[in-house]
């Protein structure tokens, strides 16, 4: 798996508001992990919780919104098995993070590092931003949108 840089701290003296921020960083960090390198981990994952979650992937020209944790990986599963050999997925900048008791927004650079089948190296840097809701106590990804960057982080 990929590197994750150190997370800023932005948040506010408040014990509980504290401990939601250092859950939700650590949320994030898990949903990298279940891309692993060369694969995707099992459809089943509790992060997204219940209910219908939006994850929006921006091509350019062309948009996808995902519903379900499983439609989201059956759009990049192709695309990383067709495009691949060998990839992986990190975070590659602080982690921006606004949290209060039940909603979180976080903003942070990812880079998609792999050899191609024609042995090739491709890296490509995104700007995501998510949204995390407390549902049931626990933090839940309720909306994704990561579109490719081409600036440097």
């Amino acid at each position: 798996m990929g590197r994750v840089t150190p997370l800023n701290n932005f948040i506010s003296g408040s014990k509980h508001i504290e401990a939601d921020d250092r859950a939700v960083r650590e949320r994030i960090r898990d949903w990298y992990r279940c891309w692993p390198q060369g694969q995707l981990a099992a459809a089943d994952d509790p992060l997204t919780g219940p209910g219908c979650i939006r994850l929006l992937s921006d091509f350019g020209r062309d948009v996808s919104v995902n519903r379900t944790l499983n439609d989201y990986r059956q759009l990049w599963q192709p695309i990383l098995e067709d495009t691949f050999k060998r990839w992986h997925i990190s975070i590659v900048s602080a982690i921006n993070l606004r949290c209060t008791r039940e909603m979180a927004a976080a903003h942070f650079f990812t880079q998609l590092s792999g050899v191609t089948h024609h042995d090739g190296v491709m890296n490509q840097v995104q700007a995501v931003s998510q949204v995390w809701e407390k549902i049931t106590g626990r933090w839940h990804l309720v909306q994704e949108h990561s579109t490719v960057h081409d600036a440097p982080v």
